[in-house]
């Protein structure tokens, strides 16, 4: 699998390539998800906490909706994932629609990385990465030759895509809470920062430590008022 380094330095390249496209950030900000609010289009590369790297992009996609291609997809998005995307999103409608897409799958345990930039470098290209089918023996030195030269192109296609296996697409929606716009899961009712409460008056749920809710709430099931709410009325 590739390195961060690797991976943010492709990233660097496509970014100075095509300065239009947001997102294209150091993918350690995932790690506490600390990637900017996209206000357009973008594409970035994720670390899915599971020693494994996908992209992301809502290029071509309407309000709330997210393509992702991964190269080694069993079906299912990591909490880690969609976190994410989400905050890159930062998406005031209820809900985010993923869209997992049937692109190449890798052939061994380690070409995550790589397949990644790829995909990502196909749609700054104007390809889909659905329909691309790349030559797996030339992808790393592809990518070697363009970081060298400091110039990323779109990556070898396969002579032979009679062989080549494609995942099957999948629709995921994912509900939305709070200020912060997030997903929630079981294990962040486990944390105290992360543990909800729903507002009385707009019955919309909000994390403890956004909306700085009083320990009352939790203990005693008392009312409570979100910050926009009580400034509402």
């Amino acid at each position: 699998m590739l390195t961060d380094v690797s991976i943010n330095v492709s990233q660097i390249m496509l970014h100075n390539q095509f300065l239009l496209c947001e997102g294209l950030e150091d993918s350690s900000l995932g790690t506490t998800f600390q990637y900017s609010v996209s206000g357009g289009e973008f594409a970035q590369i994720i670390h899915t906490g599971q020693c494994h790297w996908v992209a992301v992009s809502n290029i071509g996609c309407k309000k709330g909706v997210v393509n992702v291609y991964d190269s080694l997809n069993y079906g299912t998005l990591t909490t880690y994932t969609v976190k994410q995307i989400a905050t890159i999103l930062h998406e005031e409608d209820p809900e985010i629609i993923l869209n997992i897409k049937p692109v190449q799958q890798q052939n061994n345990g380690t070409d995550c990385g790589v397949f990644a930039i790829a995909f990502v470098a196909s749609l700054l290209n104007g390809q889909d990465p659905s329909t691309a089918s790349y030559n797996n023996n030339q992808l790393r030195t592809h990518l070697l030759w363009c970081i060298k030269n400091g110039h990323l192109s779109p990556f070898p296609q396969a002579p032979d895509q009679t062989r080549l296996k494609r995942c099957k697409g999948k629709r995921v929606i994912t509900e939305l809470f709070c200020s912060c716009r997030m997903p929630w899961d079981k294990q962040d009712g486990k944390r105290r920062a992360t543990q909800m409460a729903c507002c009385d008056k707009c019955e919309e749920w909000f994390h403890r430590s956004c909306e700085n809710i009083p320990d009352r709430v939790f203990k005693k099931m008392s009312q409570w008022k979100c910050s926009k709410c009580v400034h509402a009325s």
